[in-house]
């Protein structure tokens, strides 16, 4: 059984922890990303990252979400499924970006976009409302944070380890 205790009001692992606070990777290493699967499997790192951006849990505290997307938590957007229209494209870019937001504040040099950036990103593309636009934004769209999610390198704690 490992020891538990809280980092800003969220349980965490001891390891994993330390691991966030110590930044994670060294400064100069490889930059990783971890994928929306794990993050939504390892509670506990998801958990720390949270607590250490300190924005709040929610799409509506960190991307200024409205609507049916205001309280869905970063843990539960890691499971949005998708589908048609700009609702399913939303659910989409949500997913990536809850991901995304976590592997920023895990590892400042990771393949996609500053934290300030990705919020900044994830705003205006949804502001848009267009569902390819949503998708495909060169800078913020789904398949461009999907795609940096995806670059490997996510080990048992969390990006570079």
């Amino acid at each position: 059984m490992r020891k538990r205790f809280t980092i800003g009001g969220f349980a965490a692992s001891v390891l994993a922890a330390a691991i966030l606070a110590a930044g994670v990777v060294a400064p100069g290493a490889s930059a990783h990303a971890c994928t929306p699967g794990f993050y939504k499997n390892h509670e506990d790192v998801t958990a720390a990252l949270i607590a250490k951006g300190g924005l709040g849990n929610t799409l509506g505290s960190v991307f200024g979400a409205t609507g049916s997307f205001a309280n869905v938590t970063i843990l539960d957007a890691l499971s949005l499924q998708g589908g048609p229209g700009v609702e399913g494209a939303l659910e989409i870019l949500y997913r990536a970006a809850a991901a995304a937001y976590l592997n920023s504040i895990a590892e400042p040099n990771w393949p996609g976009p500053s934290t300030a950036n990705l919020i900044a990103g994830v705003k205006a593309v949804v502001a848009t409302g267009d569902r390819d636009t949503i998708l495909g934004d060169p800078v913020a769209g789904a398949t461009v944070l999907d795609n940096a999610n995806n670059t490997g390198g996510c080990g048992k704690f969390g990006p570079g380890t």
